[in-house]
């Protein structure tokens, strides 16, 4: 999915379950992921999966090694 969708007329849990997959989400990001997240004053430090947990079983873990392992750090802004 290319951008991030959301609908603020979603309101209930089972408008949400249709929508987003779980009763508990508002919204599916996109690729457009990183940028929002570093509009909001954070740093990517988005890596493989295969690189950070090379000796881990990816189905033990639930991860899955063809999409990156998602990391993201507060900028600390100089006074």
């Amino acid at each position: 999915m290319q951008h991030t969708w959301e609908d603020a007329g979603i309101q209930s849990a089972t408008q949400r379950l249709a929508a987003y997959g779980q009763d508990d989400h508002v919204r599916l990001f996109g690729q457009d992921i990183f940028a929002i997240f570093e509009a909001a004053g954070f740093a990517s430090q988005c890596r493989a999966h295969a690189e950070l947990l090379p000796d881990h079983c990816p189905t033990t873990y639930g991860v899955n090694r063809d999409e990156p392992f998602m990391a993201f750090s507060k900028v600390t802004l100089p006074p």
